[in-house]
């Protein structure tokens, strides 16, 4: 049997999972690949988000330094379509003069 009809026909194989699951070898895989059972999974890391878009409630705000609306409005946009909220940017500036983009959520 040539390995094209053996890679056609996977019911006529005799591997077990238990074993681990050898792949033919061909010009792309000279080894094996095994499947292995009660592997534990590594531990995730928290990811951490540069905005707090999911901690906001209806009527809070952050304010974002050296922004402008016109860069910042179409992000608020899409991330309230993501959410299922809305979000209002407006040009603002905050304490000690520093400009940026204030960002109510407004639903």
């Amino acid at each position: 049997m040539t390995m094209q009809e053996e890679r056609s026909h996977p019911q006529r194989s005799n591997f077990k999972v238990e074993r681990g699951v050898p792949l033919p070898h061909d010009n792309y895989n000279a080894g094996a690949i095994t499947v292995e059972r009660n592997m534990p999974m590594p531990q995730f890391q928290t990811i951490t988000h540069k905005y707090p878009w999911r901690l906001m409630d209806v009527g809070t705000s952050f304010f974002v330094p050296g922004k402008n609306k016109a860069s910042f409005a179409a992000y608020c946009r899409d991330k309230g379509k993501k959410l299922g909220v809305e979000f209002r940017c407006e040009n603002a500036t905050a304490q000690g003069g520093v400009e940026g983009v204030r960002v109510w959520r407004t639903r």
